[in-house]
């Protein structure tokens, strides 16, 4: 394996000015989402001058783990986000194949490396990029809204989450370790969403379709979704920080997902050298 051809795709793919318009409107997201939560909280105490302690102590146990942006219901900014998400993941990197191939720049790469070697770099490259557009605004959120709520271990009578809920107990015990999996776990939704577009620019040579694709699919996966009334394919019902015990359900989609974009782009047709 070429280890410099993936370092170089992945520094391209990290250091240019999209990637880094997209961390700035993703982290904004994140900040904005931060502030719907403070101005909740100012409100909340508000209600304690007016109500008494007492009559409020059923929500004084929040915690920045069930404020955080992307668990919190009521946080009306995290649906904003995911509903732009899917073309916020392929600014940085999804259309970069069909700029290469209108450059000349894959025809050089694959005389110096493998077809096969210049197509998985590519693809990793451009899985890291789509992953670290969601962990931004997660990772910020979540640092802000522990400024101002406690980081201890939730109560069950404020988290909402039960024995219908997978890893629950963990949630309950050990939080940090169960909101770090939820991170993990959108990171790569996010990662598996920009392939979608790089495996387009393969085979479409148009800008709008590459970058339009992943959110036309998202919105037919929610609208499907929402038919079905299940919660487990729209982005809106998957990424809510309360997994359910149907997990495998996504994780059998997003499994589908990987193998019809990685295959197919990877081993696809090659280029005319």
């Amino acid at each position: 394996m070429n280890i410099s051809i993936y370092k170089n795709e992945i520094k391209r793919s990290i250091c240019n000015r999209w990637m880094l318009i997209a961390i700035i409107v993703s982290a904004a997201f994140g900040i904005a989402g931060f502030l719907y939560t403070l101005n909740g909280k100012i409100e909340y105490n508000a209600m304690l001058v007016q109500m008494g302690q007492e009559k409020m102590q059923y929500i004084t146990n929040d915690t920045a783990y069930t404020k955080w942006m992307f668990f919190d219901d009521s946080n009306y900014v995290r649906y904003i986000y995911l509903f732009v998400m899917p073309i916020l993941v392929v600014i940085p990197y999804g259309t970069s194949y069909y700029s290469d191939c209108r450059s000349g720049y894959n025809k050089q790469m694959v005389t110096r490396v493998s077809s096969r070697s210049y197509h998985q770099a590519k693809y990793f490259a451009n899985f890291i990029s789509g992953a670290l557009i969601f962990l931004a605004p997660a990772f910020i959120n979540f640092v802000m809204t522990s400024w101002i709520y406690p980081l201890h271990n939730p109560s069950p009578l404020v988290a909402g989450l039960s024995e219908y809920n997978l890893f629950y107990k963990l949630f309950y015990d050990v939080p940090y370790v169960y909101i770090l999996g939820c991170v993990v776990y959108y990171c790569i939704i996010s990662g598996l969403l920009a392939s979608i577009a790089l495996l387009v620019s393969k085979y479409i040579e148009n800008y709008f379709s590459i970058i339009i694709t992943p959110f036309v699919l998202a919105f037919v996966a929610m609208y499907v979704d929402r038919m079905l009334n299940g919660g487990y394919f729209g982005l809106m019902a998957i990424i809510n920080g309360k997994v359910m015990k149907e997990f495998y359900i996504p994780l059998i989609m997003l499994g589908i997902i990987f193998v019809i974009t990685y295959i197919p782009f990877v081993y696809g047709k090659k280029e005319v050298v």
